[in-house]
C-alpha cells in the first residue's frame, strides 16, 4: 500500500473512534420510566448527562410513540412518570 492510503485509513479510523467516544461519553445516566397517559401505559428508556435529562428523554420517547396531536403531546410530556429507575454515577431518584 502506498503511504497516502495508509495515512487516510488511519485518519478515518481515528475520526470514527473519536465520534464513538464522544457519543458514548456524554450520557452518564440511563433511566427506565413507566408513564400512563390517555389510558395507555408505556415503558421507555432514556439517557442523558443528568437524571432529570435522562427521565425527560425517556418520557419524550414514550409520548412520541403515541402519535398524538401537539396539545396532547405537550400534556403527555408534562405528565410525571409513574415509576423511574435510574443508573448513573450517583443515582438518587
Amino acid at each position: 500500500m502506498n503511504r497516502k492510503v495508509i495515512l487516510s485509513l488511519l485518519g478515518v479510523a481515528a475520526a470514527v473512534a473519536l465520534l464513538f467516544y464522544l457519543s458514548m461519553s456524554g450520557n452518564a445516566y440511563e433511566c427506565k420510566v413507566t408513564i400512563q397517559f390517555a389510558g395507555t401505559t408505556l415503558h421507555r428508556t432514556g439517557a442523558g448527562t443528568s437524571e432529570k435529562e435522562a427521565i425527560r428523554a425517556a418520557v419524550e420517547s414514550a409520548c412520541g410513540t403515541l402519535g398524538l396531536a401537539m396539545n396532547d403531546q405537550i400534556r403527555c410530556q408534562n405528565t410525571p412518570p409513574v415509576e423511574a429507575q435510574c443508573e448513573g454515577p450517583s443515582s438518587g431518584y
